[in-house]
C-alpha cells in the first residue's frame, strides 16, 4: 500500500510542473500578441491557412495594414508584376493601388450580355463596381478617389448624348480601371462626338483596347470621337493595352492629356490625326518619353491622313517616339510655318511626299546630335516619295536627314528626287542636310533661289540616280552658295545639268557662272553653249570635271575662263563610249579675255573637223593644254586668225597637233 501511494504521489507531482510551463508560454504569446499577420514567404506565417494566398491588402512579403506593395502580388499589385499584368503603376510612390485594406465588397453595374442605360451616377472607394456589360451614360459618371472598377470582357463604358466622366482623384490614391479577370482584356472608355466629355485626374486604365468594341476602325483602349467641350486628362495613364493606348479620331485634338503616360501598349500607343499633332506638345505634357508599346514593331504615334493641307503656325513636337504616315502631307498658304522640332523621326509610306507650297515655308533647325529624319516605313523596301518645295515655297533645313527617299513617278515637270526645290521657291538655309539611299535623284534644284551662303556642308550618299540634279539657270546661284560637301551615287556619280532644249539638244549656261569642284563632273548634254554677258563668262575651278556629248562651244561674245593646276587640272570628257564633240571657239566669243591653263581633254572631236577649233582670234592665251585620245586626226585648228593667241605646252596623244588657215603661222608660235 504504502508503495503504490508513493508512486502515485510522485505522477501528481509532476502534474503542477507541466502545467506551470504551459500557462508560462500562454501568458508570453499573449503579451507578444499583436495585429494579424500577413502571408510573408521570409517566416512561412499565413493568417488564412491555406498556406499560398496574400492577405487583404495584398501585401506579397510583410505586415502591412496600410496597404504598401513591394513584391509580386496575384491581386493587382501597383509596384511589381501580376497575374493582372500591372506593373509600376505609380513608379514614383510606394502605393499599393488596388488593394488599400480589407476585401470590399463587389457592386455589379450590369451582367455580361445586358444592355444598359444611366444618366448621373457616383460610384465611390467602399465597393469594388464590376462592370459585364457596354455600359452606355448620357449623364455625369462620378468616379471618387481610391475607386477600383473592374470589366469583363466585351464590357466597357460609351459615353454619348451629353455623357460625362468625372474622375478625380490623387496620385496617392488613383481610380483605377481594369480587368475583372487577370489575363484578361476587356472593351473600352469610349467618348462619342455627341458625349461632353471627360475631366480625370491621376486615372489609371488598365488591359483595355479589346479588339471590336468601340467600333472605330481604329481600335484603343480610350477613344475620343470629335472636338468634346470638356477635355481634361491629367496625370492619367493608359497601359497595357490590347491595341492602341487612346486613338483620337474625327479631329479629335490630344492637348488635354497632359503629365501623363500610355505605355505598354499591344500596338502603336496613340493614333492621331496629322493635322493635329501639334496638341502632343501642348503647354505641360509629360516629355520627352511618355509613350511606348510592348514591341519595337510598334513603338511609334500613328498618324491618320490628314483632312487638309497644314495651315498656319505648326509645331510638332519630339515625343521620343516616331511619327507614321502612310499619305501625303500638304502644307501651303503664306501664313503656315511648318517646324519640324530637334530629334523629330516622321516615317512615311511608299511613294509618300510632303509638299510645301504656295509661300508656305518648313524650319527643321536642329543640331548635329538631335537632327530631324525623314524617312521610310520600310527602310527596305521601296521608299517614300520625298521632301518637294514649290510654288514661291521657303526652305529652311538645318541638320536633316533624308532617308529611303525617291520613290515617286515624276509629274508635272518635277524628277524623282528625295528633295525638290522648285518653282520659283526660295532656299533661306540649306545647311548640314544629309541625302542618303534615295531611290532616284538626292536632291533636285529647278528654277528657284538660293541665298548667298545658304547652301553648305550638305551630302548625297548611295541615289541610284544622280546625286545632284540642276537647271542651267540655277548653277551661277548653286555654285556661289555651295561650299564643301560630299555627293556620291551607287551608279550615277555626277552632277547631273538638265538640258535648256527639251529635247536634249542643247544646253544654254546662264552666266557669269563659276563652277567648283564638288569632287564629281557636272554631266550636259547637247551641245554646251557659252554666251556673252555683259559681267562675266564660264569660270571653271582647278579640279572641275565636264563629261559632254555634244561639243563645249564658246560663242557670241561669250568668255571663258581655266583655271587648272599642274595637280589639279581641269577636265573635258564624254559620258559615253563614242567620244564628245571637242571645244570649239567662234569667232564672236571674246578670244581677247579667253584664259585656259592646265586643261585636258580626252575622246575629243566627235564628229568634228578637229578637237579644238579657235575661229579667227585675235589674242588670248592657252597654256598646258593636252589632247588624250583624240578622235579628230587634228587636235588643235586655228582658222583665219587676226592675232595669235599665246600658246604654250600643248600636247597630242596621236594625230597632228596644230594647224592653221589665213595668213598667219600661230601654230610655229606654240612654246614649250
Amino acid at each position: 500500500m504504502i508503495a503504490n501511494l508513493s508512486k502515485r504521489g510522485t505522477s501528481l507531482r509532476g502534474v503542477p510542473i507541466v502545467v506551470g510551463v504551459l500557462l508560462f508560454l500562454f501568458v508570453i504569446g499573449c503579451l507578444n500578441a499583436g495585429p494579424p499577420l500577413d502571408w510573408d514567404g521570409a517566416t512561412g506565417i499565413d493568417t488564412h491557412g491555406d498556406g499560398t494566398t496574400p492577405a487583404p491588402d495584398g501585401d506579397a512579403t510583410a505586415p502591412a495594414p496600410d496597404g504598401d506593395a513591394t513584391a509580386p502580388a496575384p491581386d493587382g499589385d501597383a509596384m511589381s508584376a501580376g497575374p493582372d499584368g500591372l506593373e509600376d503603376v505609380l513608379p514614383s510612390a510606394d502605393v499599393d493601388t488596388f488593394d488599400t485594406g480589407p476585401p470590399k465588397p463587389e457592386s455589379v453595374v450590369c451582367s455580361t450580355g445586358e444592355s444598359k442605360e444611366i444618366a448621373d451616377a457616383t460610384w465611390t472607394a467602399d465597393n469594388i463596381h464590376r462592370v459585364g456589360c457596354r455600359l452606355v451614360v448620357t449623364g455625369n459618371l462620378q468616379i471618387k478617389p481610391g475607386t477600383r472598377v473592374e470589366f469583363e470582357s466585351d464590357a466597357g463604358i460609351v459615353f454619348r448624348n451629353g455623357g460625362t466622366l468625372t474622375a478625380l482623384a490623387t496620385s496617392a490614391d488613383p481610380i483605377s480601371l481594369v480587368s475583372h479577370t487577370p489575363g484578361e482584356t476587356w472593351g473600352a472608355l469610349v467618348f462619342e462626338s455627341s458625349a461632353t466629355g471627360v475631366n480625370a485626374t491621376n486615372l489609371i486604365v488598365a488591359n483595355g483596347g479589346q479588339a471590336g468594341f468601340s467600333g472605330a476602325p481604329y481600335d484603343a483602349a480610350v477613344v475620343i470621337h470629335g472636338t468634346l467641350s470638356l477635355r481634361t486628362m491629367q496625370g492619367c495613364e493608359i497601359r497595357d493595352s490590347a491595341s492602341h493606348g487612346i486613338a483620337y479620331l474625327d479631329g479629335a485634338s490630344p492637348d488635354f492629356f497632359v503629365n501623363g503616360r500610355v505605355v505598354a501598349s499591344a500596338l502603336a500607343p496613340i493614333v492621331v490625326g496629322a493635322e493635329l499633332v501639334p496638341g502632343l506638345g501642348a503647354e505641360n505634357v509629360y516629355l520627352p518619353s511618355p509613350y511606348s508599346a510592348k514591341s519595337d514593331e510598334y513603338q511609334y504615334i500613328l498618324l491618320l491622313p490628314p483632312k487638309k493641307a497644314l495651315s498656319g503656325v505648326v509645331e510638332w513636337p519630339n515625343v521620343g517616339l516616331p511619327y507614321r504616315l502612310d499619305a501625303n502631307l500638304l502644307v501651303e498658304g503664306a501664313e503656315t510655318t511648318f517646324t519640324l522640332a530637334p530629334g523629330v523621326r516622321l516615317e512615311l509610306g511608299v511613294g509618300r511626299t510632303i509638299t510645301v507650297h504656295k509661300e508656305a515655308a518648313m524650319v527643321v533647325n536642329a543640331g548635329a546630335t538631335s537632327p530631324v529624319t525623314l524617312a521610310a516605313i520600310d527602310p527596305s523596301g521601296k521608299g517614300w516619295g520625298g521632301l518637294r518645295f514649290e510654288g514661291d515655297a521657303f526652305a529652311w533645313l538645318r541638320y536633316a536627314r533624308i532617308e529611303n527617299a525617291g520613290n515617286v513617278v515624276p509629274s508635272e515637270g518635277l524628277p524623282n528626287a528625295a528633295l525638290v526645290i522648285s518653282w520659283v521657291s526660295t532656299v533661306k538655309q540649306l545647311k548640314h542636310v544629309s541625302i542618303t539611299d534615295s531611290r532616284g535623284y538626292g536632291l533636285a534644284i529647278l528654277a528657284s533661289y538660293l541665298e548667298t551662303g545658304a547652301f553648305a556642308n550638305n551630302s548625297v550618299e548611295g541615289s541610284a540616280l544622280a546625286p545632284l540634279l540642276i537647271e542651267p539657270i540655277m548653277l551661277p546661284g548653286f555654285t556661289a552658295s555651295v561650299s564643301p560637301g560630299s555627293y556620291q551615287s551607287s551608279t550615277s556619280p555626277w552632277i547631273e545639268v538638265i538640258p535648256t532644249d527639251e529635247s536634249g539638244g542643247y544646253t544654254t549656261l546662264t552666266l557669269p557662272l563659276h563652277l567648283v569642284d564638288l569632287g564629281i563632273p557636272y554631266r550636259f548634254f547637247g551641245t554646251l553653249y557659252v554666251e556673252g554677258a555683259s559681267d562675266g563668262g564660264l569660270t571653271i575651278d582647278a579640279g572641275v570635271a565636264l563629261e559632254l556629248d555634244g561639243p563645249l562651244v564658246v560663242t557670241a561674245g561669250g568668255v571663258l575662263e581655266v583655271l587648272g593646276t599642274q595637280n589639279a587640272p581641269v577636265t573635258l570628257s564624254p559620258h559615253g563610249p563614242s567620244g564628245f564633240g571637242g571645244l570649239r571657239v567662234e569667232s564672236t566669243a571674246r578670244h581677247d579675255l579667253l584664259s585656259v591653263e592646265y586643261l585636258v581633254l580626252t575622246k575629243a572631236g566627235a564628229n568634228a573637223s578637229a578637237a579644238i577649233r579657235i575661229e579667227q582670234p585675235d589674242g588670248g592665251s592657252w597654256k598646258h593644254v593636252s589632247l588624250v585620245d583624240p578622235l579628230a586626226e587634228l587636235a588643235i585648228s586655228i582658222a583665219d586668225p587676226t592675232s595669235c593667241p599665246t600658246l604654250v605646252d600643248l600636247f597630242t596623244s596621236s594625230g597632228t597637233l596644230c594647224a592653221e588657215t589665213g595668213t598667219l603661222d600661230c601654230c610655229s608660235t606654240i612654246l614649250p
